[in-house]
């Protein structure tokens, strides 16, 4: 296609020569002659015309009217109909077509009153055009796509996919997964320093942005909700929702109550409303978590997770960064700080080596027990949690028990042994289960290395009591105490005491010793004397009254040297004294002595029967052989024993039996004594008998002389 190019003179007069109007494509220039204000050509004979001068304007001879010049399809410049501007409108008749290769569209009237927009082959045309008082977008098919009503366009509603459009701005597809509005940004680049392009939508009053929506592109994409001077207050990223610290949301509420308000959206209650769900959307796989108010008294709130049939599954945990804090798992146990041993039958509350457990059938069976490292597992068996002793205390049956069990193996069988118990009547077992006393102490074994039954221990001082109360107040007292000092300042001392007239007061005690004193004033003769003792001060009342109630073989008081045997003087059996001096003796060797020499027999006549006059004695005492002799066991301890004089218990019964008793030994023999007193007795009969005789010769002799 030729070319036209413009050439300009500045020098007056000058005319341009053919060469000057020839470019170097063979087409044809123009040239103009700024000084004389002339326009020159060349015609295709070669021939320099001039086309015009005119020293303010342009007047061509020929064309049409206010048409636009053009070079036309002979490469003259010429004008037309088609296309006119006169300064202010530009006007096309009938239509403008504009073309590439394989590309075209035509801008044309419709209907008089609009423009319309084709493709290269004439089809897939657009219309825009005023109809009526609105203007309308419409397809080839003339159907309203796209309408604005009159008026500006506030005012107006702005119909996109709708011929009908409801609010100012009405956007509608009928395409499955179309986007029905799209903002983009000019810039598909970062901005400055980084930052993403933002794109927005922006709600105003009078002109006054009052609220946004924005997005970010082409960078850390994002989704930003803006009120008031453009604050944001919720963001949206790929990954995150986060809200301003301000702001609380409501979630069927619009008056949230806190920071996250989740409603059912009414004002009563009616049935249970889930307020969150959070899991898998795999209706035959996924298990789910839920958070769910009780709309029904007393308006629980309800923590769930679940499998997809609804069974409950798994554990709800509470943890504080990565550690579980708590632990609640599928069977109802709770775990604080470490998860649940695997219990059956009970309900655990487990924390790190002991748990609180409870059980009920549903009617006499009800346990609650403290557990120290075990848990009940399958096949009803206890077993140990840790390495470690384990035990029990359980409330059940209206009892108290306490169970030990030696030291164990991890998850190996434990065997519980029944410590104490405190029964629904109050009374304590230790060490077993069966007594009928408060306090029952007991041992499986009658060993004398047994530990202590009862240990009384105060550490900072020196006494421990055993009080006996009643509502008066003390009754009696049993008290340890230490005493001494240096080397026996931990000797130990037991007092008893006894309240009389409501006062408290000792009555006996045991002395570091081993010694017991007993006294009604609670004083002794020495208190820590190495001996026993028993004081009484009540006037005409007996120190000590020793009684044998048994009807068959009684005994009395016995007194014995089982380690010594003195036989002497110096030693006693028994030593009778009063506030002046010593009364009686029974010495070690037998020996009886008393102050005043007497010894007496109970002889009142109102106690006697049967009274007659002794017979002669005469013969049996002169049967009587009395003889020297030593005791065995006096030679036994001393050879030198001295010699006795006395009887021999067998040779005296032969004459006299009646003087003669035999006595049971512990070895089953017998010992036989002598009545020794009676002896006497039998030699003042005769002594009588033979004063009469001596008196009787007397007479006779004196007779005798007298002659």
């Amino acid at each position: 296609m030729p070319t036209i190019l413009l050439k300009k003179s500045d020098t007056p007069g000058s005319v341009p020569g053919t060469a000057n109007l020839t470019n170097l494509a063979g087409g044809v220039e123009v040239a103009v002659n700024t000084a004389d204000k002339r326009v020159y050509s060349m015609t295709s004979a070669s021939a320099v015309i001039e086309l015009g001068t005119n020293p303010s304007s342009l007047t061509l001879s020929g064309g049409t009217a206010n048409g636009v010049l053009y070079l036309n399809g002979s490469k003259v410049l010429t004008s037309g109909s088609a296309l006119v501007f006169d300064g202010t409108t530009v006007l096309t008749t009938p239509r403008i077509n504009i073309t590439n290769t394989g590309i075209g569209a035509t801008f044309s009237s419709s209907g008089g009153s609009g423009m319309r927009v084709y493709g290269s082959s004439g089809t897939n045309q657009w219309d825009v055009y005023l109809n009526g008082a609105n203007i309308r977008f419409s397809d080839n098919t003339g159907g309203g796509v796209v309408k604005i009503d009159t008026g500006a366009v506030i005012d107006g509603n702005l119909g996109i996919g709708t011929a009908s459009p409801s609010k100012k701005l009405d956007i509608r597809t009928n395409v499955v997964g179309e986007s029905a509005l799209m903002l983009i940004s000019n810039d598909n680049t970062s901005g400055t320093g980084g930052s993403p392009t933002v794109a927005s939508i922006e709600f105003a009053s009078a002109g006054v942005a009052k609220a946004s929506i924005a997005a970010a592109v082409y960078g850390n994409d994002w989704l930003s909700f803006r009120t008031g001077s453009n604050t944001e207050r919720m963001r949206l990223t790929s990954s995150v929702l986060s809200t301003d610290s301000s702001i609380s949301v409501g979630i069927g509420t619009a008056s949230p109550a806190a920071k996250l308000h989740v409603s059912n959206g009414s004002n009563s209650d009616s049935g249970d409303f889930t307020a969150f769900v959070f899991g898998g959307t795999d209706a035959t796989n996924s298990r789910t978590g839920s958070i769910i108010k009780g709309t029904s008294t007393p308006y629980n709130t309800i923590f769930r997770y679940q499998n997809n049939t609804g069974t409950t599954t798994g554990s709800l945990i509470f943890q504080n960064g990565s550690t579980p804090q708590a632990t609640l798992d599928s069977s109802g146990n709770l775990g604080l700080g470490v998860t649940p041993s695997a219990w059956i039958d009970y309900k655990a509350l487990q924390t790190t080596g002991a748990s609180f457990i409870g059980y009920s059938d549903g009617a006499s069976n009800n346990q609650a027990q403290v557990v120290a490292n075990a848990y009940f597992t399958t096949g009803s068996a206890w077993k140990y949690i840790y390495t470690d002793h384990a035990s029990r205390y359980m409330q059940y049956d209206g009892e108290h028990r306490w169970y030990t069990a030696p030291s164990g193996t991890i998850n190996t069988a434990i065997s519980f042994t029944q410590a104490m118990t405190l029964d629904a009547s109050g009374n304590l077992f230790c060490g077993g289960t069966t007594g009928s006393s408060r306090l029952n102490l007991q041992t499986t074994t009658n060993s004398s290395t047994d530990s202590n039954y009862i240990t009384l221990y105060n550490a900072g001082e020196n006494v421990g009591h055993i009080n006996w109360i009643n509502g008066n107040g003390d009754l009696a007292r049993i008290t340890g105490t230490k005493t001494g000092a240096g080397a026996s300042a931990n000797d130990g001392i037991l007092t008893f005491s006894t309240a009389l007239d409501s006062v408290l007061g000792e009555r006996g005690r045991f002395t570091a010793g081993g010694y017991f004193k007993a006294s009604n004033t609670g004083g002794y003769d020495n208190a820590t004397g190495p001996y026993h003792e028993l004081l009484n001060n009540d006037a005409s009342d007996a120190v000590v009254l020793v009684t044998h109630f048994g009807a068959t073989n009684p005994l009395g008081i016995g007194v014995a040297f089982t380690a010594a045997s003195p036989d002497d003087n110096t030693q006693y059996f028994l030593r009778c004294a009063d506030s002046t001096t010593a009364r009686c003796f029974i010495y070690s060797d037998g020996d009886l002595a008393n102050h005043d020499g007497v010894y007496g027999t109970i002889s009142d006549e109102r106690l006697k029967q049967d009274i007659v006059d002794a017979p002669s004695q005469w013969n049996d005492l002169k049967a009587v052989r009395f003889r020297k002799y030593r005791m065995k066991t006096d030679v036994e301890a001393n050879p030198d024993a001295p010699a006795l004089l006395g009887v021999v218990a067998q040779e005296l019964e032969q004459t006299s039996p009646g003087l003669i008793d035999e006595h049971p030994n512990e070895d089953g023999t017998t010992t036989k004594t002598v009545k020794s007193s009676i002896l006497l007795m039998k030699a003042a009969v005769a002594l009588q008998e033979a004063m009469a005789r001596i008196e009787q010769l007397e007479a006779k002799v004196a007779a005798l002389e007298a002659k």
